[in-house]
């Protein structure tokens, strides 16, 4: 299954726990990045949260799936 090329890139945030350090910070940040349809991931480690720039319908549940695989929490913030 593919995603679909969205007409203009949207962006999504999400609430991720178990950052403790930069280091985790950069760990979301790469994860996130390293996903097709995803452009762009800006990571707060102080408000515990992940803005994200994306280009294709890329599903949330396989972004949260993504991190928790990798020891965090995550879901998606409702604006």
């Amino acid at each position: 299954m593919t995603s679909a090329d969205l007409s203009s890139p949207r962006q999504l945030m999400l609430d991720v726990s178990g950052m403790t350090c930069g280091g985790c910070a950069a760990s979301v940040q790469r994860l996130l990045t390293g996903m097709d349809g995803v452009a762009d991931a800006s990571v707060d480690l102080a408000a515990k949260s992940a803005t994200l720039t994306v280009t294709k319908d890329v599903p949330v549940p396989d972004m949260i799936a993504v991190l928790e695989n990798a020891g965090f929490s995550a879901q998606l913030r409702e604006e």
